[in-house]
């Protein structure tokens, strides 16, 4: 009795264990694909920051270049004022940016929260059936011991 209550537990114990891997396992991947989402966000919001900037600044480029050729002072003040926009342009674009990439990055962050919640849920009630288990097989052994 006692060697086949012994082969129970180790089953059970086997058997959660071996859940819990799964769901670390599962718990893992999930970060390496967030990881990999945020890496893939980063990197394409920078290009666009860069892209954007460059385009911006060769505007601004030519217009420099119009400003030093022109001699009247309403054109340069014209210039200097389609200059100035191109910069808070510039700005606010490369802020909105930014804040478009912490949206994303929030949204999958909560992603990966919730879903790591769901895990620790299915985590949870794996190991309360596995404790259920073990009460039941040492209350069975108990009787089977008082009855012999």
């Amino acid at each position: 009795i006692e060697s086949q209550m012994k082969q129970r537990l180790e089953a059970l114990h086997s058997d959660i264990e071996l859940v819990e891997e799964e769901i670390d396992e599962r718990r893992n991947e999930k970060r390496k694909e967030l990881d990999a989402s945020l890496s893939k966000l980063q990197t394409l919001s920078q290009r666009k920051k860069e892209s954007r900037t460059l385009e911006l600044n060769k505007k601004i480029d030519d217009l420099q270049g119009r400003c030093s050729n022109d001699e009247s002072a309403d054109a340069k003040a014209g210039y200097e004022n389609e200059m100035a926009a191109l910069h808070s342009l510039a700005q606010a674009e490369m802020e909105a940016e930014n804040e478009q990439l912490q949206f994303e990055v929030n949204e999958l962050t909560s992603q990966f929260t919730d879903y790591s919640k769901i895990l620790d849920r299915e985590l949870h009630s794996n190991l309360q059936r596995h404790e259920r288990g073990c009460q039941t097989l040492r209350e069975k052994t108990r009787k089977d011991f008082v009855y012999r």
